[in-house]
């Protein structure tokens, strides 16, 4: 996992990890979703109430102030179709 260190790049790669069932080192780097600097300057803060959201490695990743994070998977949105009655 070649990354810049940040404060939160461990705790989303875990998450990202644990939720696709791999390990971290099977996984891009975070880098190449999200920039590890400014993710890390804007949720750093507990005191401020900021929520970020980013694809990574197939997964929705939203990262809360106080470095909570949440993933799940990306579910492809059926454009163009119309519900069966």
């Amino acid at each position: 996992m070649d990354q810049p260190s940040s404060e939160i790049t461990v705790p989303v790669v875990e998450a990202a990890s644990d939720a696709l069932g791999c390990g971290v080192e099977d996984l891009p780097p975070l880098s190449e979703s999200v920039s590890l600097d400014a993710l890390d300057a804007v949720v750093s803060d507990p005191s401020q109430d900021v929520t970020v959201t980013f694809s990574y490695a197939g997964l929705r990743v939203l990262v809360r102030s106080g470095q909570t994070v949440y993933v799940q998977p990306v579910q492809e949105e059926q454009v163009g179709t119309v519900p069966r009655r």
